[in-house]
């Protein structure tokens, strides 16, 4: 109790700089300008034209919709511009990472979708997280429900592996339900 006393009491350092990150919203509208340019037309112009042919608004809403997160993602982070004495754009690795590891899993889904899955708070490294989220992802693309399928040991961790075990467990009830604030119909 003491050192919480003397945390509390410790005079607080000024924050001289802050993170970035894109947030879905940035994301869509810069991979639909990266089409835009691809084709030196606005892709808006042409899904909203009346007069445009159906068969070439399906193949923009295809081209947006099978981008590759994560070339768009480093693009972004490559391109952007802001005051660098007071902000830093935060890690991206892990997010195109994910991106990178779920593109065939989740290609057919809306780019914002996709980059919700990529936002999913697992670690890349973990197997079984990564092949949960890959399952609720497959689910979710395929406009299946998704159930929850996760059993805990009837006694308390007695060793290391158990409580790693254990840890990992509660990490995959933590990204279904992450997953299902984001994504209502799971």
């Amino acid at each position: 109790m003491d050192w919480l006393h003397k945390s509390l009491a410790a005079p607080v350092k000024q924050v001289t700089h802050a993170g970035l990150f894109p947030a879905i919203e940035h994301m869509s509208e810069y991979a639909e300008t990266l089409d835009t340019l691809d084709r030196e037309q606005p892709a808006n112009t042409l899904l909203k034209n009346d007069g445009a042919d159906e068969a070439e608004r399906e193949a923009i809403e295809a081209k947006i919709r099978s981008r590759d997160l994560h070339t768009v993602l480093d693009q972004f982070m490559d391109s952007a511009s802001f005051d660098r004495d007071e902000y830093f754009l935060c890690q991206h690795d892990d997010v195109g990472r994910l991106a990178a590891k779920l593109h065939k899993t989740v290609g057919s889904m809306p780019f914002s979708e996709r980059f919700t899955f990529c936002l999913a708070p697992i670690k890349v490294s973990d197997r079984l997280a990564y092949t949960m989220l890959e399952q609720f992802a497959t689910a979710w693309a395929a406009n299946r429900p998704t159930a929850l399928n996760v059993r805990f040991p009837k006694h308390a961790p007695t060793n290391v592996l158990d409580l790693t075990d254990l840890c990992v467990k509660h990490n995959i009830i933590d990204l279904y339900l992450w997953l299902s604030h984001r994504c209502v119909q799971m």
